[in-house]
């Protein structure tokens, strides 16, 4: 059965927001897929995708951030990830997708970047966030 997810989108000039409520796993990655291509925006634009109320996130969830990723950058657009929980960080992490795809702190911080070709911040490591 497939899972629902809360989506959203809004278009900025140049740039597509788009905002994920609830669990990005195998059970919505198609959903989540369909909604990505339907919002966004001309091949070239700049995608942020906003993944401050995502829980959870798995393969799935990845792949399918990887492809959207692969179809922006073939036509000079691109992808960044906003705002994600620590949890979600750490997988994305820990999969290496912010090495192909920038995570940002914020969605402020992500849609500035898109926009100007800003880097994102390094966050503190774990160990001297803990310190």
């Amino acid at each position: 059965m497939e899972k629902r997810l809360g989506l959203s989108s809004q278009r900025l000039p140049g740039t597509t927001l788009i905002s994920i409520e609830g669990d990005l796993d195998v059970g919505a990655a198609g959903q989540f897929d369909a909604y990505v291509r339907q919002a966004r925006g001309e091949p070239g634009d700049h995608l942020v995708i906003d993944l401050t109320e995502v829980r959870f996130l798995d393969s799935a969830g990845l792949r399918v951030l990887l492809h959207t990723n692969t179809y922006a950058t073939r036509h000079g657009g691109s992808v960044r990830l906003a705002g994600p929980r620590r949890t979600v960080e750490r997988v994305v992490r820990l999969a290496k997708i912010d090495q192909h795809i920038p995570v940002h702190a914020t969605t402020a911080d992500a849609l500035r970047a898109a926009l100007t070709g800003e880097p994102p911040e390094q966050p503190p490591t774990q160990d001297s966030a803990t310190a």
